[in-house]
C-alpha cells in the first residue's frame, strides 16, 4: 500500500495530461505542463527501477540524473507562456542546457569519472577535478532556474492584475508554492546522501521520501490546476501595446468611453468581473482595454475597478435603505465578495479599516 503510494504520481500525470489533450485547444502553457508531467513520469519510473537495482544503461541512467534540471527549465517556460510569449531564442537556449548537462553526465559516467547512482553523483574510480564541479554546477544552474522563476512569477502578479478585479484570480502563491516544493526535495537529496554516508539514514528511504513528495506535487498541480481553470482553458493573451491600434483620438475617446461606463453600468459589482468582460461591452479587443487603463488612468484593471469598489462603499454607507446590513454586507453590495480581500483593499485605498471610516463619517 505505501509502495503504490508512493509512487501515485505516474498515474496521476497521465490522468492529467490525457486531462489536457481532451480540452482543446491545447493552450501553450499546458504544453509545457505536458511536458512537466512527462518528466515526472520518467523521474519516478527512474526511481523505481533504482529502488529495486534494476540498471537500465548509462544513456537513461545519466537522464534520471538531470531531471532536476528538467523540472526547473519547464517550469520556467511554463511560468513565462503564462504571461508572454515564449521567444524561440530562450527555447533554444532553455534546450541546450537540459540536453548539454545530460550529454555531459553521459559521458562523464562512461569516462567512469564520476557515478550516477539513484539519487547522487558520486565520484568514479578514475575521478579528478571534474567530479568535483560536476554537482555544485548543477546546484548553481538549479538555483539560477529559481531565481528566474521567482522573477517572473512576481511579473505574472502584475500581469494577472491588468485583467482581473478579482482577488482570487490573481494569486500566484501556488507558483511560489510549487518552486519551493522542489527546494524541500533538493534539500532532502542532499541530508539523505550525508546521512547515507554516515550509516544514520538508508539512502533506500530518502529515495521514497522523495518519490513520495514529486507524487505530492503532482497531486498539488492537478488540484490547482482543475481549479483555477489552468488546466482546462486558454490563458489571457499577452498584452500588446505596441500593435494595439490605438491612435491618440482612439485612445482619448476610448478613455471617456472606459470612464463613463463604469460610473453609469457599475459592471464592478460583479465581484468576478475581469477585462475581457468590459471588452465585450465596449466592443473593443481586450487588450486596448488594457492599454487604456494602464496608461490611461495610470493603474492595474485590478486596482482601478476596486478603487470604484470602495466609492460605492462608502455612498452605500450613506444610504438609509441599507441600515439592516452589516459592513460586510454592504461590501458584497459594492462588488466584493470576501471579508479578507475586502478589508485589505479598503484600508490601502483609505488608510483606515471600515469600521474606523465609519466612525469618523458619523461623527462628521
Amino acid at each position: 500500500m505505501l509502495e503504490a503510494l508512493i509512487f501515485v504520481g505516474v498515474p496521476h500525470s497521465l490522468l492529467l495530461i490525457a486531462t489536457i489533450v481532451y480540452n482543446k485547444p491545447i493552450s501553450k502553457p499546458n504544453k509545457f505542463l505536458i511536458g512537466w508531467f512527462v518528466v515526472c513520469i520518467y523521474h519516478l519510473t527512474f526511481y523505481r527501477l533504482g529502488l529495486d537495482g534494476k540498471c537500465i544503461g548509462n544513456v537513461w541512467q545519466s537522464l534520471g540524473a538531470a531531471m532536476p534540471i528538467f523540472h526547473m527549465v519547464i517550469i520556467y517556460l511554463y511560468v513565462n507562456a503564462l504571461h508572454k510569449t515564449v521567444a524561440k531564442n530562450k527555447l533554444l537556449y532553455s534546450g541546450a542546457i537540459c540536453l548539454g548537462y545530460w550529454m555531459i553526465l553521459i559521458i562523464l559516467n562512461f569516462l567512469d569519472i564520476i557515478k550516477v547512482d539513484v539519487i547522487a553523483i558520486l565520484p568514479g574510480s578514475n575521478s579528478n577535478i571534474l567530479a568535483l564541479v560536476v554537482a555544485p554546477s548543477f546546484l548553481l544552474v538549479f538555483l539560477i532556474f529559481v531565481l528566474l522563476i521567482v522573477r517572473d512569477v512576481k511579473e505574472l502578479g502584475l500581469h494577472l492584475q491588468s485583467i482581473y478585479s478579482d482577488r482570487k484570480k490573481i494569486s500566484t502563491r501556488w507558483l511560489t508554492y510549487w518552486v519551493a516544493s522542489f527546494l524541500v526535495i533538493s534539500i532532502v537529496i542532499i541530508v539523505g546522501i550525508l546521512l547515507s554516508d554516515l550509516g544514520i539514514w538508508p539512502l533506500r528511504s530518502a529515495v521514497k521520501l522523495v518519490c513520495f513528495l514529486l507524487s505530492m506535487q503532482i497531486f498539488f498541480i492537478g488540484i490547482v490546476g482543475i481549479g483555477n481553470g489552468y488546466l482546462l482553458n486558454n490563458t489571457p493573451e499577452s498584452i500588446r501595446y505596441q500593435k494595439s491600434g490605438l491612435t491618440k483620438d482612439g485612445f482619448d475617446s476610448l478613455k471617456v468611453r472606459l470612464n463613463q461606463y463604469l460610473t453609469e453600468t457599475k459592471p464592478y459589482l460583479n465581484s468576478e468581473l475581469k477585462v475581457q468582460d468590459v471588452a465585450i461591452d465596449l466592443n473593443v479587443p481586450s487588450y486596448q482595454i488594457s492599454q487604456v487603463v494602464n496608461e490611461g488612468f495610470n493603474k492595474t484593471f485590478f486596482d482601478l475597478i476596486n478603487e470604484y469598489r470602495v466609492d460605492e462603499f462608502k455612498r452605500n454607507l450613506n444610504d438609509q435603505s441599507l441600515d439592516h446590513l452589516s459592513l460586510l454586507g454592504i461590501a458584497f453590495e459594492s462588488g466584493f465578495n470576501s471579508k479578507s480581500s475586502f478589508y485589505k483593499i479598503f484600508k490601502s485605498h483609505t488608510g483606515l479599516a471600515p469600521s474606523e471610516y465609519k466612525k469618523r463619517i458619523k461623527k462628521s
